[in-house]
């Protein structure tokens, strides 16, 4: 009888969520490019101003088939110029479904109308050029014909001369003026095609915990679906760097450690049994290895409280394993914090499942990872982490968006590498922003090493 009623209770209450739904968030950040020597402040401000004008939104307003006017529209839109290349938007909508399908369409339209404004404004500059090229090209013409009626006549040698040099410095204003517009046009291209939307349009978590289940089980599919993606890709990307020497010289960096294969995903297996073992790994395993080497890193930091970032290329699921193992393992002696940076939004869950109940405090900014400010920096965030004697920053790195902020979470870093996920120019690109914070201490993690790589870690 109780299960029954329990499950008439689920049931009745998300039939109130979906009859009597909240307003829901979606949200969007672009990644944008601007041409060379514009000013940064001035083009981001641009852009924001056309993310918020009638004809975008007429724009969308159209594709969706909606039952009111770009005025209203506008008033759901809240923009925000994150940094002088990040521009985030949210909209508001009755449901979740509604709120997805307007910001997709919303970023679809918002990429689309800036290209055209790009274009139409490189043409006006093209079209002047046009006119100053013809003018050009007809004083060229008067001039050749001048000095064609006159070069035989040595009493207008002079004026001969004067028309040949006329004649040169007119031809090379002309050459100035159409490689203007040929440059315009190459920068043009390269605004349009250097932006994008960082991440793609996604939905905001509601308030309260009603679609709890409902989320955990998306990212898990999810989880699961990009997971074996990434396998498959990885397996037919043949510039993807394996051995110790190459990822050594693409970084920059020593190879301080290398271990085997790690899991990417906690089991399903019942929570205790799933804690031990992913604190402690069986005897000699790969995790087990790696925590431990993990765990001398962060011994090495003496300031209070102790701190190490672990951090991976793009996303990779063995950075937050190896997170998690770490903060349970620690948390068995003292308190542990730890700082979700990373894109999948798993340590939470996975914390949990492997560290007794309030052992691990997680801290999610409210800001988009990337750009979060720790307590090092001088705008950081309000965080409840006061208490923890260690805190482990993991994240996800992404060298498009800039690792400034990084440096104001920590001064000591781990470096985790994945054979085979990486080619040389993502790793070189990741090493020289990495030298430029002036962290204390670089090591790098390689997993996934083959037992048969005897190559040198130093480069």
């Amino acid at each position: 009888m109780w299960l029954a009623t329990g499950l008439a209770g689920m049931l009745l209450g998300l039939a109130y969520a979906v009859l009597v739904p909240t307003p829901r968030i979606g949200s969007v950040a672009f990644l944008l490019s601007h041409a060379e020597g514009d000013d940064p402040q001035t083009a981001m401000a641009l852009d924001a101003s056309l993310a918020s004008t009638r004809s975008l939104s007429q724009r969308v307003v159209d594709k969706l088939t909606l039952n009111e006017s770009a005025i209203e529209f506008l008033k759901d839109v809240t923009i925000e110029e994150t940094t002088p290349n990040i521009l985030t938007v949210t909209i508001a909508a009755p449901s979740e479904t509604e709120a997805l399908e307007r910001v997709t369409a919303y970023s679809e339209e918002y990429l689309a109308f800036r290209a055209e404004q790009v274009q139409a404004t490189v043409e006006a500059q093209v079209e002047g050029s046009k006119t100053r090229a013809a003018e050009l090209r007809n004083q060229i013409e008067q001039l050749t014909a001048e000095y064609n009626r006159i070069a035989g006549n040595p009493d207008d040698l002079l004026r001969a001369t004067e028309a040949i040099n006329e004649r040169a410095n007119l031809t090379s204003a002309l050459l100035a003026v159409e490689q203007s517009s040929q440059a315009a046009r190459l920068r043009s291209l390269s605004v349009i095609a250097g932006s994008s939307a960082l991440d793609p349009p996604a939905v905001l978590p509601a308030a309260g915990n009603r679609q709890t289940a409902l989320s955990m089980a998306s990212g898990l599919i999810g989880g699961l679906a990009v997971g074996l993606g990434w396998v498959v890709a990885g397996s037919l990307v043949t510039d993807r760097l394996r051995s110790r020497r190459s990822v050594a010289a693409a970084l920059g960096e020593k190879v301080r450690w290398s271990v085997g294969r790690l899991p990417r995903e906690a089991s399903s297996a019942a929570p205790a049994g799933e804690a031990r073992r992913i604190k402690t790994g069986t005897p000699r395993s790969n995790r087990s290895v790696a925590v431990h080497l993990l765990e001398q890193a962060l011994a090495r930091d003496d300031s209070k409280p102790s701190r190490l970032a672990i951090a991976g290329v793009g996303r990779l699921d063995e950075v937050a394993v190896l997170t998690g193992s770490l903060a349970a393992h620690v948390a068995e002696s003292r308190r542990v914090g730890v700082v979700d940076l990373t894109t999948s939004r798993r340590i939470s869950s996975l914390v949990q499942k492997v560290s007794a109940p309030g052992s691990v405090l997680v801290h999610r900014p409210a800001r988009i990872p990337a750009v979060a400010r720790g307590p090092l920096g001088s705008d950081s965030e309000t965080m409840e982490l006061a208490d923890c004697s260690a805190v482990l920053v993991c994240v996800d790195l992404d060298p498009r968006v800039g690792l400034e902020a990084l440096a104001t979470w920590t001064t000591r870093l781990v470096l985790v590498v994945k054979a085979g996920a990486h080619n040389a120019e993502q790793l070189a690109d990741v090493g020289s922003q990495l030298r430029a914070l002036s962290l204390d201490s670089i090591d790098v993690l390689m997993v996934g090493a083959d037992p048969d790589d005897h190559t040198s870690g130093n480069g």
